[in-house]
C-alpha cells in the first residue's frame, strides 16, 4: 500500500510540476540538433546544477522535489533537473545518458565536457559505461542480456539495445554476446539511488 501511495504521490506532484514521468525526447531544431557547444554548455550545466542541489532526501517526496520541483538557473532559465534533462534529450543522441550524473552511487563519472571533442567524450564516456557489468552482463548459459536500467527508463532514444551496445562493447563482450544470439532475453539491473557526492571535475 505504501508503495502504491508513493507511486500516485510522485506522479501527482510531477504533474503539478509540469512534467512527464515517461516520454520521449522534445523535438530538435536541425541547427540546434547539431550544436555542440550548446550540448556540452548543457550537460556542464546539469552537473552544476548537482553539484549546488543539497543532498536529496530519502523516499518518493524528496525523490520527486529533487527531479521535478527543484529549480536551478540554466543560461537564463529557472529549469528542474528534469527539464534540463528534457532539454539534453531534445538532441537526440542517447549517449548523453552515459554522461549525465544525477548524484546516485550507479550514475556513470562525471566528467568536463567541451564542444571540440564532445563527439569522442560522449563515446568513450558510453564505451566506459558500459565494458563493466553495471552497464552491461552478458549470460551465456541463460541466454540472457542484463542491461543498466537506463535502458529500460529510456528505451525510446535507445531503440534495439543490443544493436546500440555492440560498437561499444569489449571484444570479450561480443565474444560472449555471439554465444546467446539470436533474441537473447533482455533483463534490467537494480539502480543504486544511494546519494553520493560529485567527484571533482576531470
Amino acid at each position: 500500500m505504501r508503495v502504491v501511495i508513493g507511486l500516485v504521490l510522485i506522479a501527482a506532484l510531477a504533474v503539478l510540476a509540469g512534467m512527464e514521468l515517461v516520454g520521449r525526447p522534445g523535438k530538435a531544431h536541425p541547427a540546434r540538433a547539431k550544436d555542440p557547444a550548446l550540448l556540452a554548455a548543457l550537460i556542464n550545466a546539469y552537473h552544476e546544477a548537482v553539484r549546488r542541489s543539497p543532498p536529496r532526501r530519502p523516499g518518493p517526496i524528496g525523490f520527486v522535489a529533487y527531479f521535478f520541483l527543484d529549480r536551478h538557473p540554466v543560461m537564463g532559465h529557472s529549469w528542474t533537473l528534469w527539464r534540463l534533462e528534457e532539454e539534453i534529450r531534445s538532441f537526440h543522441d542517447p549517449r548523453v545518458h552515459f554522461a549525465l550524473n544525477c548524484g546516485a552511487v550507479s550514475c556513470p563519472p562525471i566528467h568536463d565536457y567541451d564542444p571540440v571533442h564532445l563527439d569522442q567524450q560522449l563515446d568513450m564516456a558510453t564505451r566506459n559505461f558500459l565494458e563493466n557489468e553495471q552497464g552491461v552482463r552478458i549470460d551465456v548459459t541463460n541466454r540472457t542480456v542484463y542491461l543498466s536500467s537506463l535502458f529500460k527508463w529510456y528505451r525510446k532514444d535507445f531503440g534495439d539495445p543490443v544493436r546500440f551496445i555492440e560498437p561499444y562493447l569489449t571484444p570479450e563482450q561480443h565474444a560472449r554476446l555471439r554465444q546467446v544470439e539470436p533474441n537473447p532475453a533482455i533483463r534490467y539491473l537494480p539502480w543504486d539511488w544511494s546519494p553520493v557526492p560529485l567527484s571533482p571535475l576531470e
